[in-house]
């Protein structure tokens, strides 16, 4: 898998127009990483739910009570690591700690992270 992640980044890095150094597979493989494909795994991805009176969870298009055999459920994801995703979630946690606890994070956020989960 990386020798092939390696020929795909000298290939986008040649100019070819197939590869792109920041697709998600191309950096998945670069990273030793695989997509993972779970065909019966369920989703929600497609339903929009909201909360009503005393805590019930219903469809929003429906009002119909929600529950996992409802339509807008769905079998199939893909997981795979994203690293915009990563860099975009360490920096909120950042901003949050930031902004509620008054801290000042000198360290790497992985290393204040880890540091605080310690603490408690």
């Amino acid at each position: 898998m990386r020798r092939e992640a390696e020929e795909d980044w000298n290939r986008s890095r040649r100019g070819r127009g197939d590869i792109t150094p920041t697709g998600s597979e191309t950096f998945t493989k670069m990273m030793g990483m695989v997509r993972l494909k779970v065909p019966d795994a369920q989703t929600t991805r497609n339903c929009r739910l909201e909360e009503i009176a005393d805590g019930i969870v219903v469809n929003s298009q429906t009002k119909q009570r929600f529950t996992y055999s409802d339509p807008c459920v769905e079998r199939g994801v893909t997981v795979a690591y994203q690293e915009e995703a990563h860099k975009a979630s360490i920096q909120a946690v950042k901003e949050i700690l930031s902004a509620n606890l008054k801290l000042k994070l000198r360290l790497a956020p992985e290393r204040a992270l880890a540091t605080l989960g310690a603490l408690r």
